[in-house]
């Protein structure tokens, strides 16, 4: 487990400093302003691998990895891209979203001094601190736990085995362990992390980030990143799997048997997505810090730790949901965090008084900030609802959710039912979220035009 536990630290690093290095060029892009059309795109593309299930992508590139057996370099290299690509988009959406902590103009003064290599060294790491250290915590910590790719694309890491150790039956102190390895490297970065990362600053403008002109070439990478993403991603597997999905639709709809396990995981994901961002309203400093603690150990050590701290407790709790509740809002609390902090912006901005002082949601929704809670909360209920190693470890008999099944009969190949299935899963979440937007927007549209038509029919006052 060291060899595995080193190897993966050492690919998460260059993935991490890649990833880093190129959302700055993104970043700056963005803040150019070339037009809304533009922007969006680009931010589309980023977005679209963050919000594709990595056990979709690891579906599709199965047939990719199969020939490669025999070839462990070539096999290796599939995994660390298809990582890379997964989790880049959010470095640079982050670095985009926040400010650095040194803008573009104090750099430019701070180079005109003339300064010492100690002063240098001190000001490039203040430099980092900030959104560049967030960035790269990030890309770090989502790519070091990552599970699916590992298990359908037959990685050995470090999250494989441990979970292949338990599943196994292996006994809960020799599982821990297996994890004593990784569980150091995590605390170590976690305390890290913690005497570099400074408190980021809670407002932006476009001269924080630079005050030079982005060349065309730069703007190419940034374009070409993000287009390889988003298509390496969500684009190419979903093209891949399309075709078998369709053929397979009516067999799929005729028998469709994970009726169950797509409610299953509609709970889990909706009570586990809401009690993550509840609890993120109540940390703020360095009390948020601490209560993300737990949930930077990853889900698999959270589960194992979860599930030996429920074992001393009542049999009913043990067998009940409310394990999996638990590791799911604890592991899902730093991202919550995360988001809160771009919801906490979003309030900063023209009509927050009159958002905060009105007792209903719709000035918030129309202001924007409603809006960017809706999607914060969004995102967590998606990313619970496809969790896959804490669920499995912890999902209480008779409630298994449509990942562990999908998981399960993925390993045996592709089909056109089971590529049915799959796409139907994961469209589920995502249909319900649009469907909800569309019907609160709706609804506020249809308040408007009736308040405009009763403002319109009402006498004036001095009876004018």
């Amino acid at each position: 487990m060291a060899g595995e536990t080193l190897l993966s630290c050492f690919r998460c690093i260059l993935i991490a400093v890649a990833a880093t290095g190129l959302a700055s060029l993104v970043a700056r892009t963005l803040h150019e302003r070339r037009g809304r059309f533009i922007n969006t795109t680009l931010v589309a593309l980023l977005v679209l691998p963050l919000l594709t299930p990595s056990l979709l992508t690891a579906y599709a590139y199965t047939r990719w990895a199969l020939p490669l057996i025999h070839q462990p370099a070539a096999k290796e290299a599939l995994y660390s891209t298809l990582v890379f690509l997964k989790w880049a988009p959010l470095a640079m959406l982050i670095t985009w979203l926040f400010p650095p902590a040194v803008s573009a103009i104090s750099a430019y003064t701070f180079r005109l001094s003339k300064p010492s290599r100690w002063l240098v060294l001190k000001f490039r790491l203040r430099h980092f601190a900030g959104a560049p250290a967030l960035a790269f915590a990030a890309v770090f910590f989502f790519a070091f736990h990552e599970f699916e790719l590992a298990s359908l694309l037959g990685i050995e890491t470090w999250p494989v085995q441990l979970f292949d150790a338990h599943a196994g039956g292996v006994d809960w102190t020799e599982t821990l362990k297996l994890a004593a390895p990784p569980l150091i490297v995590q605390c170590t970065f976690v305390v890290m992390l913690g005497l570099l990362l400074t408190s980021l600053p809670s407002t932006v403008t476009d001269a924080d980030f630079s005050i030079r002109q982005l060349s065309s070439f730069g703007r190419g990478i940034a374009w070409a990143a993000a287009l390889l993403s988003g298509g390496a991603i969500t684009l190419f597997p979903l093209g891949m799997i399309a075709p078998q999905a369709l053929v397979g639709l009516p067999d799929a709809l005729r028998s469709f048997s994970l009726v169950r396990e797509v409610l299953a995981s509609a709970l889990f994901g909706v009570t586990g997505g809401l009690t993550a961002w509840a609890a993120s309203r109540r940390f703020t400093g360095k009390g948020a810090f601490a209560a993300a603690l737990p949930g930077l150990l990853g889900p698999l050590a959270v589960a194992l730790l979860t599930l030996r701290l429920f074992q001393f407790g009542p049999a009913g709790l043990y067998d009940s949901p409310l394990p999996l509740l638990f590791a799911l809002t604890a592991v899902f609390l730093p991202l919550a965090l995360l988001l809160q902090r771009l919801f906490v912006r979003a309030r900063t901005g023209t009509g927050v008084f009159l958002t905060q002082a009105s007792p209903s949601w719709r000035p918030a929704w129309v202001a924007g900030a409603g809006r960017i809670q809706f999607f914060a909360i969004a995102i967590l209920i998606l990313a619970a609802w496809c969790e896959l190693s804490a669920t499995a470890i912890l999902a209480p008999p008779g409630m298994t959710t449509a990942s562990i099944r999908l998981h399960n009969l993925m390993h045996y190949g592709q089909s056109h039912a089971l590529s049915s299935m799959a796409v139907i899963s994961f469209s589920v979440p995502f249909l319900l979220i649009i469907i909800l937007y569309s019907g609160i927007h709706w609804a506020i549209a249809i308040h408007d035009r009736g308040l405009h038509g009763w403002s319109m029919e009402r006498p004036h006052p001095t009876g004018r």
